[in-house]
């Protein structure tokens, strides 16, 4: 348990002062006029708010772990910091962003000077928040198996805490999803080839895509679903094309097969058959004329709880 205490300690330091350095870089690249305060704010978000808050809770946690054993709540620090801790919300949702600029705009970035290399270390170094708060789960998780209610007298709030630092990645997994299907929204709308008369615009957010074996009519073929907030896209994967002209990443262009207005939905079943290591949803929808039903085949049971609840 002292060796846990100590790896949390010590962690905690190396990562406020990686985030030091970034913060440092951040302000390379401003005083030499390299990048604007635009580029800046794409690439760095929050970052000086997020170290603010890092160092408050650099000295919470030494302050804490100065105490003797019994006198360690540690479970308290996490409930007490648990609003704080919405500061990696927007910083975590915007790293994959941030991180391909970087790579894009690495020549222009190599000409501050600094130990930085924004190719292969500034991503490395945007990572860390992401890592970081993925890890908090993990080392409470552990500290929980090490103590017990005999010689450790805050267990119950450990275990609270345990469960904060559960619901802050929750927030920020949330908030990664909704930012990487606002970027993938934006790319369906040039990689859907014939739209039909259909205006992505009208769709709202996008809310889950995945491929999905369907089965209808006794058929079963594999498509893209994509699911927004009025409308059920289902495509057909088409050839890969190069993102750009000159560009040696590829995308994949899709072949609208289908729509359904989300208003037009009956009902969602599950017709999983756990026994069997089946899963699926049957989705009921009505046109102006008759009802209709598909099924979309899932990978397993939580995939099934996914979807039904969103569809719902």
């Amino acid at each position: 348990r002292a060796r846990l205490i100590a790896e949390i300690l010590n962690t905690e330091r190396t990562y406020t002062a990686d985030l030091e350095k970034l913060q440092q870089y951040r302000l390379d690249l401003e005083n030499q006029n390299i990048v604007d305060r635009d580029m800046l704010l794409r690439l760095f978000a929050n970052l000086g708010e997020l170290l603010d808050f890092e160092r408050r809770f650099l000295f919470q946690m030494e302050a804490c772990l100065s105490l003797a054993l019994n006198d360690q709540r540690i479970g308290k620090l996490f409930i007490d910091n648990e609003q704080a801790f919405s500061v990696y919300i927007l910083f975590c949702g915007n790293y994959e962003y941030a991180t391909q600029l970087a790579i894009d705009e690495a020549p222009t970035l190599s000409r501050a000077a600094s130990d930085i290399d924004p190719l292969r270390g500034l991503p490395s170094y945007l990572i860390k928040p992401v890592q970081r708060v993925c890890r908090y789960p993990l080392l409470l998780k552990e500290l929980i198996k090490l103590s017990d209610d005999a010689h450790y007298p805050h267990m119950e709030e450990l275990s609270e805490g345990l469960e904060v630092t559960k619901r802050i990645v929750a927030r920020v997994n949330e908030e990664k999803r909704i930012e990487e299907n606002r970027v993938l929204k934006a790319e369906i709308g040039e990689r859907v080839e014939d739209w039909k008369g259909l205006d992505i615009n009208e769709f709202g957010d996008l809310l889950l895509s995945d491929k999905f074996p369907m089965a209808s009519h006794d058929v079963e073929r594999e498509y893209t679903i994509f699911l927004f907030e009025r409308i059920l896209l289902c495509c057909k994967d088409l050839a890969k094309k190069k993102k750009k002209k000159n560009s040696k990443e590829e995308e994949t262009t899709y072949s609208l097969k289908g729509n359904i207005n989300i208003q037009s939905i009956s009902s969602i079943v599950d017709s999983s058959k756990p026994d069997m290591q089946q899963f699926s949803i049957t989705v009921h929808w009505r046109d102006v004329i008759e009802p209709h039903n598909f099924s979309l085949k899932c990978r397993n049971a939580e995939q099934v709880k996914l979807w039904k609840e969103r569809l719902e």
